[in-house]
C-alpha cells in the first residue's frame, strides 16, 4: 500500500511540472536561482498594474552570478482587457513608463540615474511590440538593460475579452561587471521568448502611436500651427522634455524598484563578502594542510634515525 502511495505522489508531481508554464528564456549557464529575489520584484510589478485592470497573472525567475554583480530577471505579466482600445492604452502606457524609468527614479528622489539606448517598434508580421531600454543608475553603481514585448491574445473560450502579454527579460549589472557580463546579458535578452505567431492577434504601430494622442483633440486643433516660442508668455518655462501626466495618487512604482535594486545590492555584497571569507578559510586550510606534512615529514625523519641507531647498538 505504501509503494502504491508513492507512486501515485509521483505520478501526480509530474503532471503538475508537466503543467508548469514554461520559463520565458534561457538563465545564463551556471547562474543560480534567485527565489526571494524574485519575490520583490513579484511585489513590484503588482504594484505597478493601472487600477482598472481587474484580473492578472504574474510570473518572475531571478537569476544571480555565481561570481556576483550581475542578475538576470524574466518576468511574464498578464492582463484581461475588455477591448482594442484598452488593450493599445494598456501597451502604450507600459511603453512610455519603461522609457521614463531613469527619469522617474530622479524625480521621486531615487538619486542620479540617465537612459543610455532606447528603441521601440512594432511588428506587423509577427503581432508584436517589441522594446530595448539601456539605463544606470549612477549613485546605486548599476547598469541594466531591459527588453519587454507585448502581444494580444484570445481571451477564455466564450469570453469576448483579451488578454495582454507582457514578457520582460531584464539584467542588471554592478557597473565593475558592465562590461564582462555584457555578452552574457545580451545572450539572455535575446533568449526572451513570446507566445506562438499562430495565436496572437493584431496590434498595429499605428493603433499604439495614436492611444498616446489626446481624444479630445478637434479636427481644427490637428490643423492648427504649432505654438512658437515667441508666442510663449513672458516668464514662461518651456518643458525640456515632454511632461507626464501623472495620476493624483502617489506612484509608488520607483520606490518598489529602488527597494529591488538596494536588496539586489546588498545582496551582492553579501555574495561577495561570503567568497573572500571562504577563499581565506580554504587558504587557512591549504596551509595547515602544508604545515602538518612537514610535521609528519620531520617526525618521520626522526623516527628513522632512532630505529638505525637502535640497530647499530644492536649489533655484536
Amino acid at each position: 500500500m505504501k509503494r502504491i502511495l508513492v507512486l501515485l505522489m509521483f505520478l501526480s508531481g509530474t503532471a503538475l511540472a508537466d503543467q508548469a508554464p514554461p520559463i520565458p528564456g534561457t538563465a545564463p549557464a551556471g547562474w543560480k536561482q534567485s527565489r526571494d529575489h524574485a519575490a520583490v520584484v513579484h511585489q513590484g510589478l503588482m504594484s505597478g498594474l493601472p487600477p482598472s485592470i481587474e484580473a492578472a497573472n504574474v510570473r518572475v525567475y531571478s537569476y544571480s552570478a555565481p561570481q556576483g554583480g550581475g542578475q538576470v530577471i524574466f518576468s511574464v505579466v498578464d492582463v484581461s482587457v475588455k477591448d482594442d482600445a484598452e488593450a493599445t492604452r494598456f501597451v502604450r502606457e507600459r511603453l512610455d513608463e519603461l522609457k521614463l524609468t531613469a527619469q522617474m527614479m530622479v524625480d521621486d528622489g531615487g538619486g542620479k540615474a540617465r537612459n543610455i539606448h532606447w528603441n521601440e517598434q512594432t511588428d506587423a508580421k509577427d503581432r508584436v511590440v517589441d522594446s530595448l531600454l539601456e539605463w544606470a543608475h549612477d549613485d546605486n553603481g548599476t547598469h541594466s538593460l531591459v527588453r519587454a514585448g507585448w502581444v494580444k491574445l484570445p481571451g477564455p473560450a466564450g469570453a469576448t475579452t483579451f488578454v495582454i502579454e507582457e514578457v520582460r527579460a531584464e539584467c542588471v549589472l554592478a557597473t565593475e561587471q558592465a562590461v564582462a557580463l555584457r555578452a552574457t546579458c545580451s545572450d539572455a535578452l535575446a533568449s526572451m521568448m513570446l507566445p506562438e505567431v499562430a495565436v496572437r492577434l493584431p496590434i498595429s504601430a499605428e493603433a499604439v502611436v495614436a492611444a498616446a494622442e489626446p481624444a479630445a483633440e478637434t479636427t481644427a486643433a490637428k490643423r492648427a500651427d504649432p505654438p512658437s516660442m515667441t508666442a510663449t508668455p513672458p516668464g514662461t518655462q518651456v518643458p525640456a522634455r515632454p511632461v507626464v501626466q501623472k495620476s493624483p495618487e502617489r506612484d509608488w512604482r520607483p520606490f518598489y524598484v529602488l527597494g529591488a535594486l538596494i536588496i539586489l545590492g546588498a545582496g551582492l555584497m553579501w555574495t561577495k563578502r561570503r567568497r573572500e571569507a571562504y577563499d581565506e578559510a580554504a587558504e587557512a586550510k591549504q596551509d595547515d594542510k602544508q604545515d602538518d606534512k612537514k610535521d609528519d615529514e620531520k617526525d618521520d625523519e626522526k623516527d628513522d634515525e632512532q630505529d638505525n641507531e637502535k640497530d647499530e647498538d644492536d649489533r655484536p
